[in-house]
């Protein structure tokens, strides 16, 4: 990424720029590689897999990961299923 962190990065994307602190507890709930996932949203696995030169079962388990902990939720569109971190922001998980 830019030399801007990807826990810097989710907390400019939840409109919260300043905070030191929303980097700091997601750095308690993520290491480094989801976190990049997380700020790399939308897509697919497929597509994420690609964007990040990973193997489509580390994003995938990565997105099942981060739902438990709240940080990704599932969607339906259409077919087939999704996750999103926003309204705007959605990644298709088998």
């Amino acid at each position: 990424m830019t030399n801007t962190s990807s826990y810097q990065l989710f907390a400019e994307r939840m409109l919260q720029k300043d905070s030191k602190l929303i980097p700091e507890i997601l750095r308690c709930m993520i290491n480094d590689n989801q976190a990049d996932l997380l700020v790399s949203l939308p897509g697919t696995s497929d597509d994420m897999a690609v964007k990040l030169n990973r193997p489509v079962e580390e994003i995938d388990s990565a997105l099942k990961e981060m739902f438990r902990k709240g940080l990704v939720f599932k969607k339906k569109k259409a077919l087939p299923l999704f996750m999103k971190i926003n309204a705007l922001d959605a990644v298709s998980v088998p």
